[in-house]
């Protein structure tokens, strides 16, 4: 399985097989996550534990605020799952109850 979309020009890529991109556990992820753009309000459970709003995080991550309203998110309602090639949720994070293995990235 392989998918690539475009969301507002960014060429994404989600796939079965090892991409260079971000891992997580498929079945993990919720039924009802998007791709999309941050929103006021999302907040974000960082690999390794801490939840942190989105804004925040960036800011401790140095993203550049031009760059933040370009970067895609797989959210489940105002909970940020996966920020493509940056990280992933501790809630959808690989074990050894995982599966299915997906890989997420941006194509450039």
């Amino acid at each position: 399985m392989r998918r690539q979309n475009r969301i507002n020009g960014v060429k994404i890529e989600i796939s079965g097989k090892p991409n260079g991109g971000l891992y997580f556990d498929a079945d993990k992820m919720p039924s009802d996550a998007v791709i999309r753009f941050r929103k006021d309000g999302d907040v974000f459970n960082k690999f390794g534990g801490g939840t942190k709003k989105l804004k925040e995080y960036f800011i401790d991550k140095k993203i550049p605020l031009l760059m933040r309203d370009k970067i895609p998110l797989i959210t489940s309602g105002n909970e940020v799952m996966l920020i493509f090639d940056i990280e992933i949720s501790d809630k959808i994070k690989t074990d050894s109850q995982t599966k299915k293995t997906l890989y997420a990235k941006t194509v450039k």
